[in-house]
C-alpha cells in the first residue's frame, strides 16, 4: 500500500538520555550500529525506528521524523513544495532508499521515501 509509514527516526540532543529513556519507559531493545541505534519492540518490528545524534543540536530540538512511502520522492517533492512545505534535504539516495525531509506548512518534519529500483 502506497503512502503508509514505513520507518520512524528520532534525532536527539542526548543519544545516551534518549536510549535510557526508551528503554526504561517501553522495553525497547537497541543495537548500536555505527553511530546509529536500531530499534526493535512492538509494531517497530514490522515498520523500523533507529535513533541518531541530532545535527542541528543548538538550533533544532530534538524529534522524531516520520517516514512516508511514496511512488515517486521527486513527485511527491514537488507537489509538497506546491501545497505550501518547505523542503530540509532534497532528495537524495541512501543505501535504505531514495529520500526527501520536508517541513509541512506547520513546520512538522517529514521524510518521504521510496526503495531502490531494482537492478
Amino acid at each position: 500500500m502506497e503512502h503508509k509509514f514505513v520507518w520512524f527516526e528520532l534525532a536527539y540532543d542526548n543519544l545516551a538520555a534518549a536510549k535510557k529513556f526508551y528503554q526504561e519507559m517501553f522495553g525497547w531493545e537497541m543495537n548500536e550500529m555505527g553511530g546509529y541505534v536500531m530499534v526493535t519492540a512492538g509494531a517497530a518490528k514490522e515498520l523500523g525506528m533507529g535513533i541518531k545524534e541530532n545535527r542541528g543540536k543548538g538550533h533544532v530540538p530534538s524529534h522524531w521524523t516520520p517516514y512516508v512511502s511514496v511512488e515517486d520522492v521527486k513527485v511527491a517533492t514537488a507537489k509538497a513544495l506546491k501545497l505550501g512545505a518547505k523542503v530540509l534535504h532534497d532528495t537524495h539516495e541512501t543505501p535504505n532508499g531514495i529520500v526527501s525531509i520536508v517541513f509541512d506548512p506547520t513546520g512538522a518534519p517529514l521524510a518521504l521515501w521510496s526503495p531502490l529500483p531494482k537492478k
